[in-house]
């Protein structure tokens, strides 16, 4: 991560660290961040919007390409109910996933559940292709 895009706490942490002359409340007084972040950050726990961008479901391109698509079907008069956009955004994760396979089948990986991390195995290749294509 660049210094522009860190928090205060792992700012201060990654500038004086920590140590016998450094403890968290003498940190926590210099750079105005709380002494339990500052332990928090030190320990591993990420902040919360490292957290949220850990945890997306679809990327920032996926999520432009979602809504501009969504605008589209607005403005042609066709209704949008919620579910709709939630079953667009499974469906782009899960083509996603297939492409991940298609990748690994050119550079010579067999397409297995354990490089697939499929968690059903129900739900096979072959009758999911044809929704992706």
């Amino acid at each position: 991560m660049t210094a522009a895009h860190t928090d205060p706490a792992t700012a201060t942490l990654d500038r004086f660290g920590h140590s016998q002359e450094n403890t968290y409340t003498a940190l926590s007084e210099l750079s105005g961040v709380p002494a339990s972040t500052l332990w928090h950050r030190d320990h591993g726990r990420l902040s919360i919007q490292q957290r949220a961008a850990k945890q997306q479901y679809l990327s920032p391109q996926e999520e432009k390409a979602l809504v501009s698509y969504l605008f589209r079907m607005s403005r042609n008069g066709y209704p949008l109910p919620v579910k709709f956009a939630r079953n667009l955004a499974y469906v782009i994760v899960r083509c996603k996933s297939y492409a991940k396979i298609g990748e690994q089948a050119r550079n010579g990986r067999a397409a297995t559940l354990e490089n697939l991390k499929i968690s059903n195995p129900r739900n096979t290749i072959k009758n999911n292709k044809r929704r992706c294509s």
